[in-house]
């Protein structure tokens, strides 16, 4: 965590902020919780307001899950949209992908600067839209994930061979001459303790969770 907002987040006077970044196909929409604040996003100055002329202004920003076995990092965002046009643009087809980043930090009230780098907390890309209607309220309700979502889907289809390669990426022949892999790769869980068993011949086999690897 940078030094300086560190140092911020310990002083109980000090003006905490949320901000939020979502790179919708027209455009980069970037709100915060309140006011304004301005800090560097890749290298760039910008600028996060309380409130989008477009798409309305940024309800909150609910507690973000950490990815546990098999469950990915996800988060959940609420915009109150500005309008109807607002609402479809959100939940359009074009806009899911769209990447999504969150941010937070202390800001100095008397420059509306960022006090260091705020700390990010969310990356990651919008999944869909729910739109949720009130009596006198609506809110968009975006659903966020990441990228560890697509370590989550089914792989069984998929080999380390030439044949899978190939399908993937037609022309490149890197595995052409790899008839069969013997192996296993463990994601999220801890790798099983390799075993020497003894063969027929006098010798022996490195057996790692169940492959025998010669």
């Amino acid at each position: 965590m940078d030094a300086l907002l560190k140092a911020a987040w310990s002083n109980p006077i000090s003006t905490h902020f949320t901000a939020v970044e979502i790179e919708l196909p027209d455009g980069a929409l970037r709100l915060v919780d309140g006011g304004m604040v301005a800090f560097e996003v890749d290298g760039e100055a910008q600028n996060f307001t309380s409130r989008d002329v477009t798409y309305g202004a940024l309800g909150g920003v609910d507690t973000i899950t950490d990815g546990v076995a098999t469950t990915a990092v996800s988060a959940q965002i609420t915009l109150i949209p500005s309008s109807d046009g607002a609402v479809a643009a959100l939940a359009a087809p074009a806009a899911q992908g769209s990447q999504v980043r969150v941010w937070q930090g202390a800001v100095d009230p008397d420059t509306g600067q960022a006090i260091g780098a705020p700390e990010r907390l969310f990356i990651g890309s919008l999944d869909f839209a729910n739109l949720k209607i009130g009596e006198a309220t609506r809110q968009v309700i975006l659903q966020c994930g990441s990228d560890d979502e697509l370590q989550l889907e089914p792989t069984a289809h998929q080999r380390l061979s030439h044949a899978f390669h190939i399908s993937v990426w037609p022309g490149e022949y890197g595995l052409v001459h790899i008839p069969q892999v013997a192996g296993k790769v463990f994601w999220r869980v801890a790798e099983p303790r390799k075993s020497i068993t003894s063969g027929s011949g006098g010798g022996g086999n490195v057996t790692n969770g169940g492959v025998v690897v010669r």
